[in-house]
């Protein structure tokens, strides 16, 4: 439960503060700087630093650590007025306080690429996790919607790294176009190399802490094309077999298919649809609809299986966090993967876990999917899905 509620205070500190702070300081175009630009250490015409959450301990002091100037920065964001940033290098050094289980959690990172209160790139490490696969993460937002339980450290968007307590960890992030390469005190290789699930564009660049204090330092940025050092990046292939498109409908409550062990016509009128392709493991990030609005929780997300025969087909998938799986307008299956909904350690993570046997009838099979996200947890929205062979079917998203 504590660790659900950490995540969950992450994401509503942050959104609490990019509402009030991001899009004042994110111009539409971005002051030019010279090529490569040193900030100042921390300097309030450069900086606007700011708290999280009103319950939580808050400080910002910037004082003399390791020889330097830093900022020690808790439960706080710190807002680089002015500028914004599409492709580049960004680099800064974080420390860590001493931790264990009784003193807590402490993370930072940095967001970039802010349009918005609630679309955003986002990059941290958990001190807390040093050495553990979830070490550091990437994870981006779409309409107020976190997604690392979609872009978890299994598939490549974490590394383990291992961090000295009170000492810095020099940080380098490249940015280009929809590529990105995070760099962990190695800088001869990524820690993480990622395509990037948002368009590139310029936007707002925020350090920010949670938890136990973290200090920043010799933060810099250098706009322009940056030189890759990675061959593969996650997410450049096309998993065979994995759906690369799907109908999804607008958002509407669950409770509208409760019991609902068939879909009637009128049950998908009066919904508007529009396509999303997947990514390359056939990934959809459902949030890319919209955000969570009062109760609107689930989406349809339909495609048509045109089959040459009666056959059975097996189909690989998975999903955040509820859904309920209709074929040809029968319920064949309804799921839970949230946070906790196995054990306290269970993190929900999406992959393609479960396999379902479609009974296809010749001809076209509409297979349609309700995904709900929790409203109270927010980490991902998301489906995936892959069939084992594409003998005799061709699929299509209408």
């Amino acid at each position: 439960m504590k660790q659900i509620q950490f995540r969950i205070i992450t994401f509503i500190s942050i959104f609490i503060l990019l509402i009030g702070s991001c899009s004042a300081n994110t111009p539409t175009t971005p002051t030019v700087t010279p090529q490569n630009s040193m900030i100042p250490a921390f300097d309030p015409e450069k900086w606007n630093i700011v708290e999280m959450m009103p319950f939580l301990p808050f400080a910002s002091t910037v004082e003399d650590f390791q020889g330097g100037k830093s900022l020690l920065l808790q439960n706080g964001l710190a807002i680089l007025k002015n500028e914004g940033l599409a492709n580049g290098t960004i680099e800064f050094d974080l420390a860590f306080p001493s931790i264990s289980l009784a003193t807590g959690r402490t993370m930072g990172g940095l967001i970039f690429r802010a349009q918005d209160s609630e679309n955003f790139e986002h990059f941290y490490l958990r001190g807390h996790q040093s050495g553990n696969p979830d070490a550091s993460q990437y994870q981006t937002f779409f309409n107020g919607l976190q997604s690392w339980q979609l872009y978890s450290p299994e598939k490549g968007y974490g590394s383990n790294n291992q961090y000295p307590l009170n000492e810095f960890v020099h940080v380098k992030i490249l940015l280009a176009d929809d590529k990105a390469e995070m760099y962990i005190q190695d800088m001869a290789t990524p820690a993480i190399a990622v395509t990037l699930k948002r368009e590139s564009a310029p936007g707002g660049v925020m350090l920010w802490a949670l938890g136990l204090p973290v200090r920043f330092a010799n933060f810099s940025f250098t706009k322009g094309m940056p030189i890759l050092k990675a061959t593969t990046f996650k997410e450049e292939t096309r998993l065979e077999g994995a759906v690369a498109s799907w109908s999804v409908s607008k958002a509407f409550p669950q409770k509208f298919l409760e019991n609902k062990i068939a879909l009637e016509n009128a049950d998908k009128q009066g919904l508007s649809w529009k396509t999303y392709d997947s990514e390359g493991s056939g990934l959809i990030n459902l949030a890319k609809v919209q955000g969570l609005v009062k109760d609107n929780d689930t989406v349809f997300a339909k495609i048509v299986i045109s089959a040459k025969t009666a056959q059975i087909k097996k189909l690989k998938f998975g999903f955040n966090d509820e859904v309920k799986v209709y074929l040809n307008d029968q319920l064949l299956f309804s799921g839970n993967n949230k946070e906790s909904s196995r054990d306290y350690r269970f993190l929900g993570t999406m992959g393609l876990f479960y396999e379902l046997y479609l009974p296809l009838k010749e001809g076209n099979n509409e297979l349609c999917l309700a995904v709900t996200e929790d409203k109270m947890l927010f980490n991902g929205w998301g489906l995936q899905a892959q069939f084992e062979n594409m003998e005799g079917i061709s699929i299509k998203a209408e």
